[in-house]
């Protein structure tokens, strides 16, 4: 066994198949003065738009969809092609 200290950031890509979505629960609602703590935290890119048409917000889940179009739509602008 090291005795030798390593810090790590632990880090994966999340991907679906073509087609496919991510259901992620959210916390239940509870009314204002109930509970101060955190309950729905949220980390977004610099890039995500919360507009984008593949996001769903609701009041019990978030749902994300893979659809190759719409990435490819999002994507151009940043797509540089020569010739």
């Amino acid at each position: 066994m090291s005795t030798v200290k390593v810090e790590l950031a632990p880090w994966a890509l999340s991907v679906m198949a073509a087609g496919g979505r991510a259901l992620i629960p959210q916390e239940p609602f509870v009314e204002h003065g109930v509970s101060f703590t955190p309950a729905r935290p949220v980390v977004l890119w610099r890039f995500s738009r919360m507009n984008d048409p593949r996001f769903t917000g609701g009041e019990r889940l978030i749902q994300f969809r893979q659809d190759e179009a719409s990435l490819v739509a999002a994507l151009q602008p940043y797509l540089k092609v020569a010739l």
